[in-house]
Parts: structure tokens; C-alpha cells; sequence
């Protein structure tokens, strides 16, 4: 494993550890972060490479669902406001 395979798995733990502990601002941070971190990779692939790496495809593809649904909860798990 490379250092970019191993910061991959790592954010993954992270996001998987944040999710857990149920830290929605922390979980949408750092999906957008790795959702640009894919973008920018999967850019080099398309522009520079002219080679799509299928791993690399899935991870962004799951990286994207990762940071729809963490903003998703974000938004649409408020909690109820009450007046006395």
C-alpha cells in the first residue's frame, strides 16, 4: 500500500468513525474534503493520465453518495423547535 491508498482507508475510518459517533458537521467537513481531494484525482486521470482507474471511479462514486447523504442528514435532521 501506498501513502495515498493508506490516507484513502484512513478517511474512510474517519468518516466511518464520525458517522458512528453521529458528528454530522464533522462527517459533511470531511466528505468534502475527500469529495474534492476524488474530483481533483479524477481530474489528473482525465486529463493528464488519459487512463481511468476503476478503483479510483468507484471510491469517487462512493465518496459522492457518502457526502449526499451526510449533507442530507445535515439538513433534514434538525431538531424541532419548541416554544414555551
Amino acid at each position: 500500500m501506498d501513502a495515498r491508498s493508506t490516507a484513502g482507508v484512513a478517511g474512510y475510518l474517519l468518516l466511518a468513525v464520525l458517522v458512528l459517533l453521529r458528528r454530522v458537521v464533522l462527517t459533511v467537513y470531511f466528505a468534502g474534503i475527500g469529495l474534492a481531494y476524488g474530483l481533483y484525482l479524477t481530474n489528473i486521470e482525465a486529463h493528464i493520465l488519459h487512463v481511468w482507474c476503476v478503483f479510483c471511479v468507484a471510491s469517487l462514486i462512493l465518496t459522492v453518495l457518502i457526502a449526499i447523504l451526510a449533507f442530507a442528514a445535515l439538513i433534514f435532521n434538525r431538531p424541532a423547535v419548541t416554544s414555551r
